[in-house]
């Protein structure tokens, strides 16, 4: 997951390994100083591969922490269809946008094992905009029930990017599937308390958003 991707300026680079103070003013958000935890990626790889067809299908957002990136806020739902070994999957992420309104999504799921990946094997996820890949890696899942995903970037070995995604087969999640991520992400040492519920109430009018997969 330590992926290391020059999306910053040269300039906030080679700054980055001179002064944090001054980096820090020019630097994003969404990154922070800091290096990716320790995932023992490659034997989840090798315990979920075999399994990926049972991952596919309707998956809704229960929690998230702080994505810009994810343009889908509320009512967020994600279609995932696999397309066999090597390939990964289809995915579609519909729901309501900040402003309240139908979105649509596409993307792909794929497996990112080659190169220096070959010891850290895990999948990427990329859709239409942004358009550059993250990794998707599953810390834990039953496949039936939750699914609990984290993504991180490391930046140059300084500042990291990183995502926490809680997934449920149903809208309301059981406390208990829920708790399941919570734990996982503890024992990586990941702060839970940045995780924001994601509304799947009243407001979510999924027949309506459906029209969006046609």
């Amino acid at each position: 997951m330590k992926t290391l991707i020059l999306l910053l300026p040269l300039v906030v680079l080679a700054a980055a390994q001179s002064s944090s103070f001054s980096v820090r003013n020019k630097l994003p958000d969404f990154l922070v100083p800091g290096q990716c935890p320790t995932v023992d990626e490659k034997t989840l790889w090798f315990q979920q591969v075999p399994n990926h067809n049972r991952y596919a299908g309707r998956w809704y957002e229960t929690a998230r922490s702080k994505n810009d990136f994810q343009l889908v806020k509320q009512c967020t739902k994600n279609e995932l269809s696999y397309d066999g070994p090597g390939f990964g999957f289809r995915h579609i992420t519909t729901g309501l946008d900040a402003n309240g309104q139908p979105l649509r999504r596409d993307g792909v799921t794929y497996p990112f094992t080659t190169g220096a990946n070959t010891e850290t094997p895990h999948l990427s996820i990329q859709f239409d905009q942004p358009s550059f890949a993250s990794p998707y890696v599953i810390l834990a899942t039953d496949y039936d029930n939750y699914s609990c995903i984290y993504s991180c970037t490391d930046y140059n070995g300084n500042f990291v990017s990183d995502f926490l995604h809680v997934w449920s087969r149903s809208p309301n999640m059981n406390q208990n599937h829920f708790n399941k991520c919570v734990e996982v992400y503890r024992k990586h040492g990941l702060d839970v308390n940045r995780l924001e519920i994601i509304d799947q109430g009243a407001n979510c009018n999924y027949d309506s958003v459906d029209s969006l997969l046609l």
